[in-house]
């Protein structure tokens, strides 16, 4: 199985937590952006996967 493979079969939560783990103390989650990371970055990261792309 390639990375890649093992990465598309992720759930939203499993690939949420993945891009939590690879931030380290830097976060780029939409609660923290907006200075109320009153949530775990994973839920915001979570969120942002589940949202409609922009064109």
């Amino acid at each position: 199985m390639t990375n890649f493979e093992k990465i598309k079969n992720m759930s939203r939560k499993e690939l949420a937590k993945f891009i939590d783990s690879l931030g380290g103390d830097e976060c780029f989650c939409d609660y923290c952006e907006n200075g109320v990371c009153d949530y775990s970055c994973s839920v915001g990261y979570e969120n942002w996967l589940e949202m409609e792309v922009e064109e």
